[in-house]
């Protein structure tokens, strides 16, 4: 049980990649955290379970190793198939194919050996304030007093909302993802299939194992509805890539509405890292990947920001998690514009395949390898004429 008179220099709400990974970094800085999350683990979350090479290097910052994540698959490229066009880039550095059940466990005990007091199974009910300053955290168990608190609870943040920084209405996108096991050893890539009304997001996580998330508008989510497993399944057997067989291995789990935001990622003593500071889109597999990178740079900005009280350094961690999610989040405003529009994904896709550095110049700039202005003029006449 909670005692009434903890004191914390942070406390970290929601132990996903994020959280578990600020907490790592303050923990290292010698700061005393609290890490807490409803869950216990390891659990399942909707999840695409690709790491883009930045994300694989942030866990290896983090001190996790290839033991430590086996049976990891190394990821070497990301293709787009739409119709009979389609187009393969490699992954600069690498990528990783992991199990979110698997990566929150091993960050969760990553944490506990930082030093952070872990307490799983605690749900955060709201914000301590005292005359209007912000003092820690209601839980079920009790209060917690910290200088400083970070919010990394999900998509829908409760603490977002109570601190007066959601951003504009949610989308209307939804995600849906299980495993399923293959007939056959899995080739190392990310694979995106755009269907009409949905996409197919295909990544490795085992020999002959795959999650494989199914991306779409609010319409067709609605039929899903009450039969969600089936629905699913079905979805499966019918697409072409998987109509040689497929086994779900366990129950499907959905995400959304998104995209969701942020006002901005800060306000007093409160810090925003993420799913909680902003979700675009999980089509491209940028998201473990940029709040991995984005919550390095918190803790960095947090420590500093406990050392002197300048809100400065988190006015720098906002711009540059800004940067860091704007360029991630290129490939998939591209894949978005595609997935409207079937016959244009056909067609760009095809321009792509006759260009395909262009592709990969896109790619790099997702996965972090390769500045915005790395896209030139050549690209977009790729992009609209294929040449």
């Amino acid at each position: 049980m909670t005692g009434p008179g903890e004191r914390f220099d942070v406390a970290v709400v929601g132990a996903g990649p994020a959280g578990s990974a600020a907490a790592i970094g303050l923990a290292r800085r010698g700061r005393r955290v609290v890490l807490l999350d409803r869950a216990r683990f390891p659990r399942r979350k909707a999840c695409g379970e690709g790491l883009f090479p930045g994300g694989t290097r942030a866990l290896r910052a983090l001190g996790l190793s290839d033991a430590d994540l086996e049976p990891a698959v190394p990821l070497e490229s990301l293709r787009f198939t739409a119709g009979p066009a389609t187009v393969e880039a490699p992954l600069p550095a690498g990528g990783l194919g992991v199990r979110r059940d698997w990566l929150d466990a091993a960050l969760v005990d990553r944490a506990h050996a930082a030093g952070a007091d872990v307490r799983t199974g605690v749900v955060v009910r709201g914000l301590l304030r005292d005359r209007g300053r912000l003092t820690g955290v209601a839980t079920d168990a009790g209060p917690l007093f910290a200088r400083a608190v970070v919010a990394a609870d999900g998509l829908h943040s409760p603490l977002r909302r109570k601190a007066g920084l959601d951003g504009r209405r949610p989308g209307d996108r939804y995600g849906v993802s299980a495993h399923v096991r293959l007939p056959g050893r899995l080739a190392p890539r990310i694979d995106v299939f755009f269907d009409a009304g949905f996409e197919l997001y295909l990544t490795p996580v085992g020999e002959d194992v795959a999650n494989v998330a199914l991306l779409m508008r609010r319409p067709m989510m609605a039929g899903f509805a009450g039969d969600l497993s089936g629905h699913f399944a079905a979805t499966l057997r019918a697409h072409p890539r998987l109509a040689s067989g497929c086994e779900v291995l366990d129950q499907p789990r959905a995400a959304g509405p998104f995209p969701r935001g942020c006002t901005r990622a800060w306000r007093q003593n409160l810090m925003l890292v993420g799913d909680a500071a902003g979700f675009f889109d999980g089509i491209s597999g940028e998201g473990m990947s940029a709040a991995l990178l984005g919550a390095a740079t918190g803790a960095h900005a947090l420590d500093r920001w406990l050392d002197d009280g300048d809100h400065a350094h988190l006015r720098r961690y906002d711009a540059e998690r800004r940067t860091l999610v704007g360029n991630a989040n290129l490939l998939a405003r591209l894949s978005l514009a595609l997935a409207r529009r079937p016959g244009l994904a056909r067609r760009t896709v095809a321009n792509l395949a006759s260009r395909p550095e262009t592709f990969a110049r896109l790619v790099a700039i997702s996965a972090g390898e390769a500045p915005l202005h790395a896209f030139g003029p050549r690209d977009v006449v790729a992009l609209v004429a294929g040449r």
